[in-house]
């Protein structure tokens, strides 16, 4: 399943960058529709495919289409534990996946806690109660990383729970964040939705955002802050691009497991009940 949907990426990647954004499409829905028909893929693998088929169908244009399927093609791969998307060029998706380990990419750590290096973070949990939700979590720390760990439910109008890293030092965070292009963080999904968000909010409560899939294995995650999306309260309030200028204003790093998608849809993939993220390192990419 992981060979089929990189070489649709590396055929979809051109025709995507050339504008033809139907063509990307019609690459990514053949490839989908091949994973599911030849039964080659994990049952986590299926999830990620039929979940973006399910968001391919609510969305309204060729653009947004592409990105739908282009998503679960990125968590085909990620879930193989491969060298994931990155391999094959620029690609219509913020995020790129690739398995950890000593040949894994080097970057500035902001939080780091398996090794302990970078800044010194503190962690505070945000769940759905500020707004009357019944969702509850709690974060530990274990010698694997952060585990952040819980129940999601739309009960009571709720449906998110999430994390906020926030660095004590924040003249060194902005300052870090000023020497990339985006965040490498990896992550493990442990117990229930693989679909999160990461985000970097700001003190007015703006949270610049990307959605992931969380593989079953440690896997480090990259996003540019180009693909970032501006949201305050689930609403989009910008267009994409987290620019340079923004980024004094940046004062926590956010994972978010939600029933709404980085721009502001419902998520498909969102499933209610517990679930588990060990974060074990955050950096600079």
């Amino acid at each position: 399943a992981a060979r089929l949907a990189a070489q649709a990426i590396h055929e979809g990647v051109p025709v995507f960058n050339r504008g033809d954004k139907a063509g990307c499409e019609r690459i990514y829905m053949d490839c989908s529709r091949m994973i599911l028909d030849r039964g080659v893929a994990s049952e986590g693998q299926r999830r990620a495919v039929e979940a973006a088929m399910e968001e391919h169908r609510r969305s309204s244009d060729a653009n947004a289409r592409a990105w739908a399927l282009r998503r679960g093609l990125d968590g085909v791969i990620a879930m193989a534990g491969g060298g994931g998307s990155g391999a094959c060029g620029d690609a219509p998706s913020p995020m790129k996946a690739s398995q950890s380990g000593r040949g894994g990419r080097k970057a500035g750590a902001l939080c780091d806690f398996v090794g302990g290096d970078g800044l010194k973070c503190r962690s505070t949990v945000v769940n759905d109660t500020v707004m009357g939700g019944r969702s509850d979590s709690r974060v530990s720390t274990t010698g694997s990383g952060l585990l952040f760990q819980g129940t999601v439910t739309r009960r009571g109008g709720g449906g998110f729970a999430s994390v906020r890293l926030e660095p004590s030092d924040t003249a060194a965070f902005v300052e870090m964040l000023r020497s990339g292009s985006g965040l490498v963080f990896r992550v493990r999904c442990m117990e229930g939705c693989p679909a999160w968000k990461v985000q970097l909010s700001d003190r007015s409560g703006v949270s610049w955002q990307a959605d992931f899939t969380a593989p079953g294995r440690d896997t480090d995650m990259t996003v540019a802050f180009s693909s970032l999306l501006p949201s305050f309260r689930g609403r989009i309030v910008g267009p994409r691009g987290l620019p340079a200028g923004k980024l004094d204003g940046i004062a926590s790093i956010g994972f978010m497991l939600s029933f709404l998608t980085a721009d502001g849809q419902d998520s498909s993939a969102f499933r209610e009940g517990p679930f588990a993220l060990q974060i074990a390192r955050v950096a600079v990419a």
